[in-house]
């Protein structure tokens, strides 16, 4: 869980539960992490695994604005 500055700078950063992520939490999701739960992303570009969910084998692309499922793994970029 993180908390940004008016800038967009990280200014906390804390490690929760998932069971205690709300909705508009502010989740930084290190490469070769799982994504905890259905979101947006509002920084960073990566890959995810999505084949969990879609069977999909192939990584899919994700950039600012993309949504991210939970359960599945960011491959290769921090995201926030």
């Amino acid at each position: 869980l993180i908390k940004l500055d008016s800038r967009g700078k990280i200014i906390e950063e804390k490690l929760v539960l998932a069971q205690l992520i709300q909705r508009d939490d502010l989740l930084k999701v290190q490469p070769g992490e799982t994504i905890p739960t259905d979101g947006r992303i509002i920084d960073g570009v990566t890959s995810c695994d999505e084949s969990l969910i879609t069977g999909e084998s192939m990584p899919v692309d994700k950039t600012v604005g993309a949504q991210v499922i939970g359960g599945t793994k960011n491959l290769d970029g921090l995201i926030i």
